[in-house]
């Protein structure tokens, strides 16, 4: 069905179970914008020339059947939005380097699943526009560097399933617009009334806008602050719900 697209500027299959493999070769319009391939079954190789398209500003390859490495040479120059998770495509640490490197004005990010290893590359605290990260489940370690929750934009942070350790730098936090952290199923340790802190600090107290937190999985231990149901500034469904609490802490009072 793949023919030569030399005119357009959109290009949406999304769950159209095509169930087939893109071809080696494609002639693309260089104007194209956004490509959304996502839930189509696609399976084998990617091919080179879907990360060298100019003026793509969207491009999504979730949840396919893809096979192999995602390629290493990219320039996506005013890439926003890229969502490869759960492709079945993997990402090699120079690969993600360069991509963070290369494609600066990013808003939302999606790399869940994509055999991702090693620490966070400094180059992602350069993406000052950044408000969705997806790295959820891959092999990503490391302490979690304060720099990446001093990005302003950021509105939710997927970082559970991984293998991060040490503790979580609270103190460091300024994230304004934060509705959803995930930090579940790390190597995370110390406390919320231990390690020097006393309870949630102002850093997340004061995040009007954090409607999701879980911390489940790891060793971080303490009591939950009488004030911390009342975190989120849009009444009780802004709020922090009490199942997420329950899940965020493994509290020694319960």
């Amino acid at each position: 069905m793949f023919q030569n697209f030399t005119n357009l500027e959109i290009l949406s299959l999304a769950s159209a179970k095509i169930s087939s493999v893109l071809p080696t070769s494609l002639n693309i319009s260089s104007s194209l914008k956004l490509l959304n391939l996502a839930e189509t079954r696609l399976q084998g190789k990617l091919p080179h020339y879907i990360f060298n398209l100019p003026s793509l500003k969207t491009l999504d390859l979730g949840n396919n059947y893809f096979t192999g490495d995602i390629p290493s040479e990219i320039s996506l120059p005013k890439l926003l939005n890229l969502n490869i998770g759960f492709s079945g495509l993997r990402m090699e640490p120079h690969t993600f380097h360069s991509l963070l490197k290369n494609s600066t004005l990013l808003k939302s990010l999606d790399l869940s699943r994509c055999s991702l290893m090693g620490s966070l590359p400094d180059y992602l605290f350069n993406l000052r526009h950044l408000r969705y990260l997806y790295l959820l489940d891959n092999k990503l370690n490391g302490t979690l560097p304060s720099q990446l929750f001093t990005l302003p934009t950021l509105v939710g942070v997927y970082l559970d399933d991984n293998m991060f350790s040490g503790n979580v730098p609270f103190e460091s936090f300024s994230l304004p617009s934060l509705e959803t952290l995930y930090l579940s199923n790390n190597q995370l340790v110390g406390g919320l009334a231990s390690c020097k802190l006393k309870g949630f600090p102002n850093s997340v107290r004061t995040m009007k806008q954090l409607y999701h937190l879980d911390l489940s999985g790891n060793e971080i231990r303490g009591q939950i602050p009488h004030w911390a149901g009342k975190i989120g500034g849009r009444g009780v469904r802004g709020g922090l719900r009490p199942f997420e609490l329950c899940r965020c802490i493994l509290a020694s009072s319960f």
